[in-house]
């Protein structure tokens, strides 16, 4: 099972976290489902590339948790167009979020004061490439689009 849930992007860094995260799905009956380039992400710092994937998809997994087995599904998109990368990562929700003054979610979290900056995490690494972060949700699928610089040097 180790072994088939090990994620290769060409990214060490990335693989890491998909595995990882690839074995938590698989143990709670998620399916995580990634079509990634991981060289689009050479520009970025490890650290950077941890954050922005661990607090996306720790993200994903709360929300799918919340529904039924069959509904439990993630995708990760992660593709360089010209001069940019797109981060794209999907996931089923319950249908009921609150948004921020900032369209940014709000965490269902009872402890406010020590969850919920993941998203905005997420916002300032997307801002450091140049880039943008947003959200969308329709039909029950949330989605989190993320477009950076490739050519941004941090």
């Amino acid at each position: 099972n180790i072994y088939d849930a090990a994620v290769r992007t060409d990214n060490e860094v990335l693989d890491t976290i998909l595995t990882e995260k690839s074995l938590l799905c698989a143990r709670d009956g998620i399916s995580l489902t990634c079509m990634v380039d991981g060289h689009s992400l050479d520009f970025m710092t490890a650290a950077d590339v941890y954050s922005l994937f661990g607090n996306a998809l720790e993200n994903a997994m709360d929300a799918v948790m919340r529904l039924d087995e069959q509904k439990r599904n993630i995708s990760v998109a992660v593709h360089k167009v010209g001069d940019m990368v797109s981060v794209n990562i999907t996931n089923q929700f319950d249908g009921n979020v609150e948004l921020d003054a900032d369209g940014l979610p709000v965490t269902k979290k009872d402890d406010r004061d020590f969850h919920g900056i993941g998203i905005k995490s997420i916002r300032n690494i997307a801002e450091k490439y140049d880039g943008i972060c947003s959200v969308s949700t329709e039909n029950n699928k949330f989605v989190l689009n993320v477009l950076m610089s490739c050519l941004t040097n941090k």
